[in-house]
C-alpha cells in the first residue's frame, strides 16, 4: 500500500518546533596579556598633573688623587626624563530596559566584562607598539642581523638569540627581569631550539603561572601573544628586553561606571583608563622582526 503523498514536514509544522538557545554566551577569544606585567610601572595613580619629570642620575668621574693636592670635585649637569600623559581610552554602551528584561542573558554584565578585557588588550598593544624606537630606531632580524629596508623578517635562531642577548649584556642591561615577548608563530620555531626544550623538560619549579608564559631560554622568560605589532604586513615585531626599557604610567587604572538614564529607560555603562607607556631606556630592549610566512 502506498504511503500518503502529503506528509507533515518541519516546514509545515515550524510553529510547533522550538528553538534551543544555549545557556552561555560565546565570547570573543581573549588575547594573552603580557606586556603590562613585565614593564616598569610608575606609581602615578590618583596623582594630579599630566607630565612626569624623572631626574637623571649620571655616573661621577673617577680622578687620580694627587698627594696633598686640592683636586677638582666631580660635578654633573643632570638632565631629566619627561613624559606627557595624553592617552585616555574607553568603551561606552547602553542597555535599554526592554532589551535587558526580555533577553535570556545578563547583557549588562557580559558586555561590562567584555569591555574590561578589550581595554586591557588595548593597553598591551599600546605598550608593544613602542618596539620601533629602541636601539636608536634600529630593528633586528631573528638571526641577530640588523634590518634593512624593505623589512624581511627571519625566524628566531639559537645563534641569533645569543647575539641579541649580547647586545643587552654589552649595554650593562641587568640580567634580572628580562623577557622575550613573541608572536605564537615563533612558538614552533623556539620549540626546535634545544635550550628551550631542555628547560621545558626540566620543569619550571616554583615559577608563578602567568598568562602567556610558556618557558625560558638562556634565563629569559618567553611569553607568547598575538598582540605584537605587525610590520610591513608580513612581519611580527617581537620584543626582547628588560623591565626598565618601558615605563608605564597609569594615572587611572581600568574603571567601570554605571548610571541609569531616565529619559532613555536604559542603563549606561562606561569603562575607561588614563595612562601611557614611554620608552624609558633605549638600549634595554630590541625589536626582533620575524616572518609571518
Amino acid at each position: 500500500m502506498a504511503l500518503g503523498t502529503a506528509p507533515q514536514t518541519v516546514t509545515t509544522q515550524a510553529n510547533y518546533i522550538p528553538e534551543v538557545w544555549g545557556e552561555e554566551l560565546r565570547a570573543f577569544r581573549e588575547i594573552n596579556l603580557v606586556a603590562a606585567q613585565v614593564v616598569k610601572r610608575y606609581p602615578f595613580e590618583g596623582s594630579v598633573g599630566d607630565t612626569l619629570h624623572i631626574p637623571d642620575l649620571g655616573r661621577l668621574t673617577v680622578i687620580t688623587v694627587s698627594e696633598g693636592g686640592d683636586d677638582a670635585n666631580s660635578v654633573n649637569t643632570e638632565g631629566e626624563f619627561n613624559g606627557v600623559i595624553t592617552r585616555h581610552r574607553g568603551i561606552r554602551f547602553q542597555v535599554p530596559d526592554r532589551v535587558g528584561m526580555q533577553s535570556k542573558y545578563d547583557l549588562r554584565a557580559a558586555y561590562t566584562a567584555s569591555a574590561g578585557k578589550s581595554l586591557a588588550e588595548d593597553l598591551d598593544a599600546h605598550i608593544l607598539a613602542l618596539e620601533s624606537g629602541f636601539q636608536g630606531n634600529q630593528r633586528y632580524e631573528g638571526d641577530g642581523t640588523t634590518v634593512t629596508a624593505p623589512a624581511t623578517g627571519v625566524d628566531i635562531t639559537d645563534v641569533g638569540l645569543r647575539l641579541l642577548l649580547e647586545l643587552l649584556d654589552v649595554a650593562n642591561v641587568p640580567f634580572d627581569d628580562r623577557f622575550l615577548i613573541a608572536h605564537p608563530r615563533q612558538k614552533n620555531i623556539l620549540l626546535g631550539i634545544n635550550r628551550f626544550v631542555e628547560y621545558q623538560s626540566i620543569g619550571q619549579g616554583n615559577m608563578p603561572i602567568r598568562t602567556g608564559l610558556l618557558g625560558e631560554i638562556y634565563g629569559v622568560p618567553v611569553y607568547f601573544t598575538t598582540n605584537t605589532a605587525s610590520i610591513a604586513s608580513n612581519n611580527d615585531a617581537n620584543l626582547l628586553g628588560q623591565r626598565d626599557a618601558i615605563l608605564l604610567a597609569m594615572q587611572m587604572d581600568v574603571r567601570v561606571q554605571m548610571d541609569y538614564i531616565l529619559q532613555n529607560w536604559s542603563w549606561l555603562v562606561a569603562t575607561d583608563y588614563l595612562g601611557q607607556a614611554f620608552e624609558f631606556r633605549d638600549n634595554h630592549a630590541i625589536s626582533v622582526l620575524t616572518t609571518q610566512l
